[in-house]
């Protein structure tokens, strides 16, 4: 990217991604192919006041060479300085810019039962930073950086050059980077915000999903139920954009009821693994069948990674012809793809998604229908002739989605 663009997407990442105040630790994830977006985005943190930035990086080529080469005794040894930084990350005030940058097939190959054993294994040391997370205790935002293998997986027909560059192209369009930034994404969440209060209005009990591919879904919706899109709020009355793009209304299901079958209508990467073609049966409200067509066992290990893993924790709405699905790519990325399409997330529900969930104990949560799981994965199951009814405590319906849209 052009030094100019880059300072200009790192602004926006700080003022409208995590709207950085004065004075807080600036924690930005980012693997090495990123690093000219990092200096940009550390630039810019210290220029809205940030205490301090600390970078931590990472590189999926050598994670892949750790996952080949050790056992897992000892890739699930954690070590103390691990815990000791997310000790010193949850003590003070701060925000997070995660950046995106991975290849989706980079860990093609490698044992998904193994990567479980490692998630499962970092869980109880980054358990409050996720919590604080899921609960918006801070700031937090993703954002995307292009890099050579991504571009090639999503472009297979161009060379390297243009490859690199039409998938720079796509993450700054549907970020919105166009003209004014900052006012695209002010407007944008001023829509996504009434479109929110629409849903939160007709109190719904359960939203029946139905596709020519077969799916046919009832997802109960938890008690006391709150949609959210676009920005959100710490407790401390922060607003920030957890997700540069963003296109999507969420909310919480009941973790016991949703019943009947659902297909995926895009690839879900997960742990640098593509699954694809898949389908998941649920019955009071966990999955008691499924299938998929490439990676079955890599959808296995998800689902056995525990008990939460089987249900789902988070619904979203997304039209068919939102700004992502129209661009017709296929990014290989769930920031990009659960942007273009309806979807479900097996696992943790947000806790944001129900009323005062943010001061509940998991207790409290799971009494509302929330998830508990070490889990929160996000799948896609929108397509062009999606029909959504909404179903009323009194048995009323009404229609939320038509051929794929808004109704």
């Amino acid at each position: 990217m052009k030094e100019t663009v880059l300072k200009k997407y790192a602004k926006l990442i700080i003022k409208m991604g995590v709207n950085l105040k004065k004075g807080q630790l600036l924690v930005v994830n980012a693997p090495v192919e990123s690093y000219p977006l990092v200096d940009a985005v550390v630039e810019q943190g210290y220029l809205a006041g940030a205490k301090t930035v600390l970078v931590l990086w990472s590189d999926i080529r050598v994670t892949r060479q750790s996952y080949l080469n050790e056992s897992e005794e000892i890739l699930t040894s954690i070590p103390e300085y691990v815990k000791q930084r997310y000790d010193y990350i949850t003590e003070q005030s701060y925000a997070v810019v995660n950046i995106s940058s991975s290849n989706p097939s980079a860990l093609n190959g490698i044992d998904p039962n193994k990567q479980t054993a490692v998630m499962k294994a970092l869980q109880p040391i980054i358990a409050k930073y996720r919590d604080n997370a899921m609960k918006s205790v801070n700031q937090w935002t993703i954002a995307a950086y292009p890099n050579q293998e991504w571009a090639n997986k999503v472009f297979p027909n161009l060379n390297n050059k243009q490859a690199y560059k039409a998938l720079q192209d796509a993450i700054l369009m549907t970020s919105r980077m166009s003209g004014n930034p900052l006012a695209n994404w002010k407007e944008h969440n001023n829509n996504l915000l009434k479109r929110s209060q629409w849903l939160n209005d007709l109190g719904l009990q359960y939203l029946h999903i139905t596709s020519s591919n077969g799916t046919d879904l009832k997802v109960y919706l938890a008690d006391t139920h709150i949609w959210i899109g676009g920005q959100e709020k710490t407790p401390k009355g922060v607003l920030f954009n957890p997700n540069i793009p963003t296109e999507e209304c969420f909310t919480m299901p009941h973790s016991l009821k949703t019943s009947g079958i659902v297909y995926s209508t895009k690839p879900l990467s997960y742990q640098g693994q593509l699954i694809e073609d898949f389908s998941l049966t649920f019955k009071e409200g966990v999955v008691v069948k499924y299938q998929a067509r490439v990676n079955e066992a890599s959808l296995k290990a998800l689902l056995d990674s525990d008990e939460g893993s089987k249900r789902i924790g988070e619904i979203a709405l997304v039209p068919y012809h939102s700004p992502i699905s129209e661009s017709k790519i296929l990014f290989y990325q769930t920031l990009f793809d659960e942007n273009a399409s309806c979807h479900l997330a097996l696992g943790r529900a947000y806790p944001t998604n129900v009323v005062n969930g943010e001061k509940l104990s998991q207790d409290g949560l799971s009494k509302l229908g929330a998830n508990a799981s070490i889990n929160h994965v996000d799948f896609m199951i929108g397509a062009s002739d999606t029909k959504i009814v909404g179903y009323k405590k009194d048995g009323s319906q009404v229609n939320i989605f038509i051929n794929g849209d808004w109704a």
